[in-house]
């Protein structure tokens, strides 16, 4: 629960951050961005090098 809330916590301080320096355009290719830095990360397999992980 706190990370899911610390995420959104985050997550709108940066739409906030984006919008007001860039507007709409800014804010959505944010909104766009970090989800799909979210996939890159995840299809990598960065989570494999957790220990007990196959």
């Amino acid at each position: 629960m706190a990370t899911f809330f610390a995420g959104g916590a985050i997550s709108s301080a940066i739409g906030g951050w984006a919008y007001a320096q860039g507007g709409w355009f800014l804010a959505c290719w944010t909104g766009l961005a970090l989800p799909l830095i979210a996939l890159a990360y995840y299809a990598t397999g960065f989570r494999r090098n957790r220990p007990g992980s196959p």
